[in-house]
């Protein structure tokens, strides 16, 4: 992000790290009979985005005019592969369609911030949006 930054980078939306023990990959070796999610890699990213998130509060106040924000993918695509039921009965083609809504949904709101305020942004940051 700083090297972004020196470049002239002043709004930059970062993107958590996915819950990677879900993939169909993982669940398909290591899930058991049930192709569960894989906890010990889901629980490795959610440390990796706990100290992405750390990271990104210090270079939000270490940057001048910068504004860093958190984007949570993370949450929204671990409910939709856990709750699953609750989104309907589609087609791995429609789960698909509705990861990338959720991921760009994310993403104009993550716009929106970098159009406001700077204490907005933190707030967001500190969230975790």
């Amino acid at each position: 992000m700083k090297e972004i930054y020196e470049l002239g980078a002043r709004k930059i939306g970062v993107f958590a790290g996915p819950p990677v023990g879900c993939v169909p990959y993982h669940r398909t070796l290591s899930g058991g009979i049930e192709r569960k999610c894989i906890q010990k890699y889901n629980n490795a990213v959610m440390l990796f985005n706990d100290k992405l998130l750390r990271e990104i509060g210090f270079l939000n106040q270490k940057l001048p005019n910068s504004r860093i924000v958190y984007i949570d993918v993370y949450n929204p695509l671990l409910d939709i592969i856990v709750n699953h039921q609750k989104y309907g009965n589609f087609s791995l083609r429609n789960l698909f369609i509705t990861l990338t809504v959720t991921i760009f949904d994310d993403f104009n709101v993550c716009m929106k911030i970098m159009q406001g305020t700077k204490s907005e942004t933190e707030g967001v940051v500190a969230q975790g949006l």
